[in-house]
Order: C-alpha cells, then structure tokens, then sequence
C-alpha cells in the first residue's frame, strides 16, 4: 500500500509532479496520485483518505492551485503530515496562510522546491523505516563528497585567477 499521497485538482498538476514522482521512486517509496478538488466536496475527500489511512499511508501532499482551501479540508480530516505544495499559473501570486493543522509544510512548485518536499517526506518516513533511513545517509555522504569536490575545483580556479 501506498506511504504517500499526492492530491492534484487539475490534469496540469500531475505533469508538475513527475519530478516528485521519481525522487519517491528513487527512494522505493510507493506513492498513489489521486485528483480530487475542493469542488468535488468534503465527502470525495473524506473516502479517499479513509482509504489511504486504512491502508497505512503516512504523509500527503496537496499539490493544488487551489491548495489553501484544500489544505484546509484535509487538516480537518486528518492528523497525517500535509505538505502543500502551491501549483501557480506564472501569472498568479502566492501567499502562504496559517492553516491549522499539525505538521503542514508549504514548498514551490518549482524543482528545487518538489525535490526539498520529496526530502521532507523522506526524513519523516524514515523515522520509522531503517532501510529508508540508510538509503538517506548513503545518497547525503554521496552528495557531500561531490560538494567537497566542487569546492575543490572553485578553489583552484579561484587561486589561478
């Protein structure tokens, strides 16, 4: 069953969490993306969580141009981590309101803000999953060796100059 699950309004919204989506994959986290829109009413969201809580699902994220008031609905449904993610047209201005819920995290749209959202779900999720945690550790050891070599290189050049 899924860990995750990825709440989109609009058809738009599942291309924008491709990246999110691999990173989940990368990480064997299984994922369930589901569309669901405030419109649709409490009820649509009430039997999709059922579901998702029954099964064991341990985190959401509400990918929504509409996210406010659907973070809204669902953290009066759920004490299960939200992590709202603001699907904007280019056009639109985001603001990020207090929303009463327990753990709620506000992230952007954009790749570096999926992939922050994808490293806040891991770290919750490997509270309680070693096998996840280890994977975690071994791809930031990864990542700072590759960061110490960067700096390396720019040190170098810098010191040429």
């Amino acid at each position: 069953m899924p860990k995750v699950l990825i709440v989109i309004s609009e058809p738009e919204a599942q291309v924008e969490t491709e990246s999110l989506q691999q990173q989940l994959r990368e990480f064997g986290l299984s994922y369930q993306l589901r569309s669901l829109d405030y419109r649709q009413g409490e009820q649509a969201f009430q039997l999709c969580l059922k579901e998702f809580q029954h099964g064991g699902g341990q985190v959401i994220v509400n990918f929504s141009r509409y996210w406010q008031l659907q973070a809204q609905i669902l953290s009066t449904l759920t004490r299960l981590p939200i992590l709202n993610v603001a699907f904007t047209l280019p056009q639109e201005i985001v603001t990020y309101p207090i929303v009463d819920s327990v753990a709620t995290g506000f992230f952007g749209a954009n790749r570096s803000g999926l992939s922050a959202g994808c490293d806040f779900i891991c770290r919750l999720l490997a509270l309680q999953d070693d096998n996840l945690a280890r994977a975690i550790e071994q791809q930031y050891q990864r990542t700072q060796l590759m960061l110490q070599v960067q700096t390396k290189e720019i040190r170098v050049d810098y010191e040429a100059k």
